[in-house]
């Protein structure tokens, strides 16, 4: 018997990593989901940017900063610690 419960233990074991995830994607999801194509893909990207440092700002808390280069490619948000 006590094997079972020590199965069912395992079972529901969530770890720090999992946990974050899940907090992260249930806040992120509803601004994802907003993020639908517009005609101009630049201006896109840059309101998922948006939505994404919004979604974090809500998870989080804190001012997030969005940087994007199209020249080099990079997209980066961050915490804002100024």
């Amino acid at each position: 018997m006590q094997q079972a419960n020590a199965k069912d233990e395992r079972q529901f074991n969530v770890d720090r990593r999992s946990l974050l995830v899940g907090v992260f994607a249930s806040t992120a999801m509803p601004k994802a989901a907003a993020c639908e194509p517009e005609p101009d893909p630049l201006a896109e990207v840059e309101r998922c940017a948006a939505a994404l440092a919004e979604s974090l700002k809500v998870a989080h808390g804190g001012t997030w900063s969005v940087q994007i280069s199209h020249e080099t490619g990079f997209v980066a948000v961050s915490r804002d610690f100024a």
